[in-house]
């Protein structure tokens, strides 16, 4: 059943957002699958023997060395050993593209503001090199358990998991971390080639609401970042209303500007709109990537860097009501329970050093 043609609101949205590509894109196919190999646990050299000996045709990423496109999974990969020991990851094309702007280096602070499932958030952890700190944070307890598993089977030590709305991080953690990642909640409206579902929930009163969340959400990121520091937003939407609009009011706003990505990541795509419903928008938006599931053979996507180029003040006031408190590897509480931890899985006592530590329930 075609649930977009019961749907005349999100119709007349499309056509009036596409013009004469509408029907293209509602033709474009779902994107191939895809896996990101992960250096924490396997090397590329030691999955493309694993895909060679069992015949599975791939494509290189362009975009990104260590993703992989699938012509074919007969196997399925899912059902293999190396699924299981955590050697690779699926992770959707354009899913891979906001990491690989947010360029994390091992020993940087990073937060990950709506984390769950976690494909990103593994991610980050692997270009960390399990240096520095990810904390991965999402308001949906559910949520969390598929983003534990997802951290676990990574294999990342330097992890912390929050449960808490993310508007409010910018005050609890103010201007503490090198580098956010904010890829929101969204209508998906670029997914719409796989997500029949949201032909039928599309209005746009979800819009707004959901483009509300994301100004909090983006707020409360650039609070929390440090001056100087790095901001990737992302979304799985084509609405401007979730991209460019909003990224064009934090400019006005916010002390932040737009960061073009390397050149060898955005050229294929197209750049961010900058004129929409008779407004002219920010002219940096060109530096912003969009991609379109018609054009680009991949889900549609928006994703901007931003750098955080003065204080927003309130890491200033000398207060913060951060909701837990980090331990040393010298602290007594902390002592025992890394002693088992080395024990249990022959880690060296000494690799515990350099870590802070939040004792959970």
């Amino acid at each position: 059943m075609n649930l977009l043609q019961d749907n005349n609101e999100l119709i007349a949205y499309l056509q009036s957002l596409l013009k004469n590509e509408y029907q293209t894109f509602l033709d474009a196919p779902a994107e191939p699958a895809a896996i990101r190999i992960n250096k924490l646990k396997s090397s590329a050299s030691q999955l493309i023997k694993f895909l060679d000996a069992h015949r599975i045709k791939y494509r290189k990423m362009e975009f990104n060395p260590d993703g992989l496109i699938l012509d074919q999974d007969k196997l399925p990969l899912s059902h293999t050993l190396p699924f299981f020991c955590g050697w690779f990851q699926y992770q959707g094309m354009s899913s891979q593209l906001p990491v690989m702007l947010l360029d994390p280096k091992p020993g940087d602070k990073i937060l990950d503001v709506a984390a769950a499932p976690g494909s990103k958030a593994a991610q980050i952890a692997a270009l960390l090199e399990n240096e520095g700190m990810l904390v991965m944070n999402d308001n949906s307890y559910q949520r969390l358990q598929a983003l534990n598993t997802n951290i676990q089977k990574s294999g990342a030590l330097n992890t912390l998991t929050l449960n808490h709305r993310g508007e409010r991080l910018g005050k609890m953690i103010p201007e503490f971390f090198d580098k956010i990642l904010v890829d929101s909640p969204c209508t998906a409206l670029g997914t719409l080639a796989s997500n029949n579902e949201l032909k039928g929930w599309w209005s746009k009163a979800k819009l707004e609401k959901l483009s509300g969340i994301q100004h909090y959400l983006l707020v409360s990121a650039i609070k929390a970042l440090k001056p100087g520091g790095t901001l990737v937003y992302s979304t799985c939407s084509v609405a401007p209303e979730e991209n460019e609009v909003l990224i064009d009011h934090m400019l006005r706003q916010y002390p932040v500007k737009i960061v073009a990505a390397k050149k060898n990541m955005w050229s294929r795509f197209d750049t961010g709109i900058k004129r929409y419903d008779r407004k002219e928008l920010d002219t940096t938006l060109k530096s912003a990537i969009r991609i379109w599931p018609h054009k680009h053979g991949m889900d549609g996507f928006f994703a901007v860097k931003l750098k955080k180029t003065d204080t927003t003040g309130e890491a200033q006031t000398g207060k913060s009501s951060i909701p837990f408190e980090l331990k040393s590897a010298a602290d007594a509480q902390i002592i025992p329970i890394i002693e088992n931890l080395s024990q249990l899985w022959g880690i060296p006592y000494d690799r515990w050093a350099g870590f802070c530590y939040y004792i959970t329930k």
